[in-house]
């Protein structure tokens, strides 16, 4: 509510349901981290950005798949790989 209006507004939001990161399992045998991400992508860039700590790290979106139009991002160090690789 706001002081002197006559009337009040609500808004709501609803939140996808997610995954959190878990430990990945399915490859038990591989050394090093075991990092593993959930389904929602923005909430992976995180975890990223923690393990690479670079400043140059960019993460770019893309829209690929004629049919799909699936939303993927391109994780790169800017000035480490040529352009025309990303």
């Amino acid at each position: 509510m706001v002081d002197g209006a006559p009337v009040a507004l609500e808004a709501v939001s609803q939140a996808w349901p997610s995954r959190g990161i878990e430990q990945a399992e399915t490859e038990p045998g591989i050394r090093g981290p075991h990092h593993g991400f959930g389904e929602a992508i923005l909430v992976n860039i995180a975890p990223l950005r923690k393990i690479i700590r670079h400043p140059s790290l960019r993460f770019e979106r893309r829209d690929i798949g004629r049919l799909t139009n699936t939303v993927v991002f391109v994780a790169h160090v800017a000035g480490l790989a040529p352009q025309s690789l990303i």
